[in-house]
């Protein structure tokens, strides 16, 4: 089983969009969870349960992956992150370009320029050593040169 990761151009949405999207997603610099731990206190539990409670009831209504999948985005390539954690084995299930794309793209919302461009350049050009796909080099630099200036973000889904 496996995800599609995709770039997106945060255009018509803003940064609370996305808070609202990924509030729950484990790892996400909007989740009360940063990371998952058998060591924390009861009173640390009950700290980030009560945070996801409030950020639960703030997007109750909120449906943004409709408004997020209206905005400018590229496919990436195939990817399966679940398998990367079930088997740790990442190099296996995740493609070494989408591996770095996705460190590139951190969560910074970094903007389109000539140097990220050329890093990402640069990691669609590493051999893809999985037997996931990837789309073609030339046309996500020809969406990210359409759209240089404007910040952007992953997601896989």
């Amino acid at each position: 089983m496996s995800a599609d990761m995709y770039i997106y151009v945060l255009e018509g949405i803003g940064e609370s969009d996305l808070e609202s999207l990924f509030y729950n997603c484990i790892g996400s610099k909007y989740c009360p969870i940063t990371e998952v731990s058998d060591n924390l206190s009861v009173e640390e539990i009950k700290a980030i349960m009560k945070e996801q409670d409030v950020l639960t009831e703030k997007y109750r209504d909120h449906d943004k992956l409709e408004t997020i999948s209206k905005i400018p985005n590229i496919w990436i390539g195939e990817v399966s992150w679940l398998k990367a954690d079930l088997f740790d084995d990442v190099n296996r299930y995740v493609p070494s370009p989408i591996l770095q794309i996705d460190e590139i793209i951190d969560e910074s919302l970094p903007t389109i320029d000539n140097e990220l461009i050329e890093k990402i350049k640069s990691a669609l050009e590493t051999k893809n050593t999985t037997k996931y796909k990837l789309n073609n080099k030339s046309a996500i630099i020809r969406f990210l040169k359409k759209h240089k200036g404007k910040k952007i973000f992953t997601m896989s889904c």
